[in-house]
């Protein structure tokens, strides 16, 4: 929904109520088509969500809005894409960019806003859940 970058402890309580405030069900989301991205030089496989609704793009958004209205965000440029992200790899990788399609997608519905610290170890980063909010 929106990345942080690094900001004071201090900011956890305030941040998490703010998602509180803005917390929407999202339903109806499907698994998409995997991809690359970015396209160029992929670093991250992820897996497209259709959302059909678009619930997700409207939570996002209010998220969005919440977190710069808090000064703690700065909104990006490019369009919001829903996704999964499945796997990272290092930037000089080598991937074999065609992908298999997902033939089933069933639809379900989001649960939670969850809040994480990304912590960049020598084998990749560990996320610790700071703050959690149920989508009702």
């Amino acid at each position: 929904m929106a990345f942080l970058g690094e900001r004071p402890e201090g900011e956890v309580e305030p941040i998490a109520a703010a998602l509180r405030e803005v917390a929407i069900p999202v339903g109806g989301l499907a698994l998409a088509e995997p991809a690359w991205l970015p396209p160029r030089r992929p670093s991250v496989l992820a897996v497209d969500l259709d959302d059909r609704d678009s619930a997700c793009a409207r939570l996002q958004r209010a998220v969005s809005d919440a977190l710069v209205a808090l000064g703690v965000f700065s909104p990006e440029k490019r369009p919001f894409r829903p996704h999964v992200t499945v796997a990272r790899v290092r930037r000089d990788a080598r991937v074999e960019k065609a992908l298999p399609l997902i033939a089933d997608h069933p639809t379900f519905a989001a649960t939670a806003l969850t809040l994480y610290r990304s912590r960049p170890t020598p084998k990749g980063a560990s996320y610790d859940a700071l703050a959690r909010t149920p989508l009702r």
